[in-house]
């Protein structure tokens, strides 16, 4: 049957090539086309044309939906400027159709993709159908160690390059799932908004078209809520309030503020100064000043009093008194949450007296928001109202959820309450880790699919509490083989997320972030991603607690105590870098650098120029083998380049902010003996301040570690940027060294 389609389809190309058949073997006079035919009866993903009148049909061909998916993805940019078409869609071959349609339903049962061009661009398509070939050639397999591709083994990659700063590959992942439908429209749009606020593409977001749609959603996740808003304030406002013209922003923000449509339902959970300057816009148009009030008390920023002192200016005095309300502030919060404004809901529960009512409101805030603040204040008044009160509020339907949710967020889930009447959080997670026996998991692997069903945190002292304390019960448990599955997927996902909190690393949550390490360590690969996120937690640990050094170093070198790997080195420079500033016992980690060092003295020279200069220098100030440091010089000596970067670099100014001084200053050290010209200033600054302003205004090239800076100080320094910043990829020094190497290469070859 497979040779049978791909000769009727040859047969319909027989006036444009010569086609020969020996003992089956099919044979055409077009060597190109010939390639294709061997990859199709090789079982590879094959492109081959049927002709129409004017036009010609490419047919994307793989039997595995798989792979089809997948290279069918990497195929469209290589074809994109000649299509003529623009539908995307994978096809099914109908039976009824044609004998072709006939044959390839039989052939091809998963479907195919097709696209279109013109007669003309038959060459033009052969030519880049060679070159896609080449390069799918060149690229190394990727093993999937999942033995399906989902929604979730392809959104677990999406995060982990995310993670490793690894954009293009990102895009690629993020294709894939769009082209096989693994997630729900609304999905695909929160990850594509994940990875312009990963790459802080500010201007990708807000010019988006789909921008309008998603500011009308009802329910989106809190991360995609700050990101869309934060995407409005940097594009449209921020050039004005920098200059100090709030005149200007305000009257931007009135013409623009209908595209933000449902986002300015509350701004409660969210802390960042330049959110909350847009409620306060909103509160100025819509004329309310106890809304504004509110806001103004939440700020930290004297920029942000700045604002809302002008904004005060713009409230109308009434000539006559205000109309009292008709209504009671309790029938006005009712009304307000009917209507979806929740802040106006709030402030009108402020003015409401102790009663079951206003707990119920505040319950559904607090669950609706997310914010810590509502859910504690909604706890404490229900702690305060008559215990009949408290039990009808329990049983009520319409209450029910959103106080077992309340009660939960201050005192744990140990009255396990029902699961599907509340949010899923990882306590509840790890719980039925404990609970469930091995043959009823599929719920556990359920959730870590779908993005809508996602465990959770929930940032209480009572819920860390808990969760810390079911992380060790699980970490001192043995589990079957299955068992020990599910929980490698999910502690993959629980320290992916874990790190991915814009607050990380929070005070009280650093014995959450030991047991995560613990649990790494026990559970998972040694691999490269894995290796990240453990580097990821230390730095964290480190930064709240350096006095636990020597615990955190114990952990790290377990993690290193394998056969040395040569795609590792970079990840343990960047750990030896971390304990070297924070003070770690030498010879502790001379021992580890001679190990892998000697094991690997090949490899270490196929590593980057920057790394390799930094694993020499750091051999020499721990106090490594000379024999071996002297080895390493003698195997990468520097052959003359034609230029550095660096040191073909126009005098410039850099500034670099970090809260890791010692790797920042080795990086500043090394790029100015390259380049004395270069003058690099570093700030370790946790929150604006008017030197930080004057660095980023000022300076010619701007590094932000975003690793290892606070998101307060990085929103509030990026309206003073004059031009993008370099990301480095890590906080250690050859992250930064190979970032602004990369800067002033596009820089000399413009």
């Amino acid at each position: 049957m497979k040779t049978d389609f791909i000769r009727f389809l040859l047969k319909a190309n027989a006036s444009k090539y010569k086609v020969t058949e020996i003992n089956y073997d099919l044979f055409v006079d077009l060597p190109i086309c010939q390639e294709m035919i061997n990859r199709y009866a090789n079982g590879e993903t094959a492109i081959l044309p049927f002709p129409m009148k004017n036009e010609i049909l490419w047919l994307c061909l793989q039997g595995d939906e798989q792979k089809l998916t997948i290279d069918y993805a990497s195929l469209k940019k290589f074809i994109f400027p000649y299509r003529s078409d623009e539908q995307d869609q994978k096809r099914l071959f109908s039976r009824q159709a044609s004998e072709l349609g006939r044959l390839g339903s039989e052939v091809f049962p998963n479907g195919y993709y097709m696209f279109m061009t013109t007669v003309e661009k038959e060459a033009a398509i052969w030519d880049s159908l060679k070159l896609w070939m080449t390069v799918s050639d060149r690229k190394p397999v990727i093993i999937w160690q999942e033995s399906v591709i989902n929604a979730y083994t392809l959104r677990n990659k999406f995060r982990q390059q995310l993670e490793l700063k690894e954009w293009g590959e990102a895009e690629k992942t993020l294709g894939v799932i769009r082209e096989g439908h693994y997630v729900s429209d609304e999905n695909f749009l929160f990850l594509q908004v994940e990875l312009w606020s990963a790459q802080n593409n500010w201007k990708d977001i807000w010019h988006w078209k789909e921008y309008e749609a998603l500011s009308g959603l009802q329910r989106i996740p809190k991360d995609v809520k700050v990101a869309l808003l934060t995407a409005f304030y940097f594009v449209k406002l921020a050039d004005f309030e920098i200059e100090g013209n709030f005149e200007s922003s305000y009257e931007i923000f009135k013409v623009n503020r209908f595209q933000l449509r449902l986002l300015l339902d509350t701004h409660l959970g969210i802390a960042e100064d330049h959110i909350l300057r847009i409620f306060a816009y909103e509160a100025t148009v819509e004329q309310n000043r106890e809304k504004l009030n509110f806001i103004k008390n939440q700020v930290q920023l004297e920029d942000t009093l700045a604002l809302i002192v002008f904004l005060e200016t713009k409230f109308e005095v009434p000539v006559e008194p205000p109309v009292k309300p008709t209504l009671s502030p309790e029938d006005r919060a009712k009304e307000y949450l009917l209507n979806g404004q929740i802040d106006d809901a709030y402030l009108a529960l402020q003015a409401c007296s102790l009663s079951k009512e206003k707990v119920g409101m505040l319950a559904v805030i607090g669950f609706e928001t997310f914010s810590s603040d509502v859910q504690k204040e909604a706890y404490q008044l229900l702690l305060d109202l008559p215990q009949t009160a408290q039990d009808e509020l329990v049983e009520d339907s319409h209450t029910k959820k959103y106080i077992q949710f309340i009660k939960m967020a201050n005192e744990g889930i140990q009255k396990k309450p029902r699961q599907e009447d509340m949010k899923y959080t990882w306590n509840h997670w790890f719980q039925k880790v404990l609970e469930e026996e091995s043959g009823s998991l599929d719920h556990l692997f359920d959730v870590l699919y779908d993005e809508e069903k996602l465990p959770v945190f929930v940032w209480s002292p009572s819920m860390i509490a808990e969760l810390g304390s079911l992380m060790e019960e699980v970490y001192m448990t043995s589990f079957d083989s299955k068992k020990s599955s599910v929980l490698k997927e999910g502690i993959t996902v629980f320290i992916s997320e874990l790190t991915r909190d814009k607050e990380f690393p929070r005070t009280m949550t650093a014995d959450l972030y030991g047991f995560a390490v613990e649990l790494l360590l026990l559970h998972l690969n040694k691999n490269k991603i894995n290796t990240s996120y453990l580097n990821r937690l230390l730095e964290g640990l480190l930064q709240l607690n350096m006095l636990e050094i020597n615990k955190y170093w114990e952990w790290a070198r377990d993690w290193y105590n394998i056969t040395p790997m040569k795609i590792m080195i970079p990840n343990l420079l960047f750990t030896l870098e971390l304990f070297y500033d924070y003070g770690q016992d030498l010879e502790q980690m001379r021992n580890v650098w001679n190990q892998w060092t000697s094991t690997l003295l090949n490899g270490i020279a196929q590593v980057s120029p920057a790394e390799i200069h930094d694993w020499i220098k750091l051999g020499e100030n721990i106090g490594g083998e000379v024999f071996l440091i002297n080895s390493v010089r003698d195997l990468v000596k520097e052959e003359v380049a034609e230029e550095d970067e660096v040191a073909s670099a126009p005098a410039s100014s850099v500034v670099i902010f970090t809260l890791r001084e010692n790797s920042a200053k080795r990086a500043a050290e090394q790029l100015m003996k390259r380049n004395p010209k270069l003058k690099i200033r570093i700030n370790l600054d946790t929150h604006l301040t008017t030197q930080a302003k004057s660095m980023a205004s000022n300076s010619d090239v701007v590094v932000l570690v975003t690793t290892a800076m606070k998101h307060a100080l990085f929103y509030g320094i990026t309206p003073y940027l004059k031009s993008d910043p370099v990301y480095p990829s890590s906080s250690g020094t050859s992250s930064i060294v190979a970032e602004i190497e990369k800067h002033f290469s596009n820089v000399v070859a413009v």
